[in-house]
């Protein structure tokens, strides 16, 4: 009866979302991706022993994306009852120009294997600076060799 029990209590082999911890606290966005406009899916497949500690990480994608999630995989606590398991998760990275430029960054959980970080798009101000004069090729000329003649004067 009491192995009964415990047999009941493990998932089978093919319901390994069961196993999936949840990442919406340790995933984020990375500064320094979201200052450069980068978006992007990341595929990660992970493989678990039988003491439900983690074995390997295998991710497909962006490599500073990549290393977010890898992070948040390894920082999560797995259950017990996870032992050799084997399973996927999917990240995908949103900048959405929709959202309010103020608002924070929203991670979402879809299903039990995928997640949506989105974030707002940074409003930029585009100004002209450059003289319309700099757009004809007598003009680029011009500026190439008032810069080279700026470099002279500092021999």
């Amino acid at each position: 009866m009491l192995i009964l029990l415990a047999l009941l209590q493990r998932p089978a082999t093919g319901e390994s979302e069961t196993c999936i911890p949840d990442l919406t606290a340790a995933l984020s966005y990375p500064a320094l991706v979201l200052k450069s406009r980068i978006q992007g899916t990341v595929e990660t497949t992970v493989l678990i022993d039988s003491a439900s500690m983690l074995v390997e990480i295998q991710s497909h994608g962006y490599p500073l994306l990549t290393h977010q999630v890898e992070s948040a995989i390894r920082a999560a606590p797995f259950a017990k009852t996870c032992g050799g398991e084997h399973f996927s998760i999917r990240v995908q990275f949103v900048i959405d120009s929709d959202v309010e430029p103020d608002s924070k960054i929203l991670i979402k959980r879809t299903s039990d294997s995928t997640y949506d970080v989105i974030a707002p798009a940074e409003v930029v101000n585009v100004t002209t600076s450059d003289p319309a004069w700099i757009f004809t090729r007598r003009g680029r000329f011009l500026h190439h060799m008032r810069g080279l003649v700026a470099k002279l004067r500092f021999w």
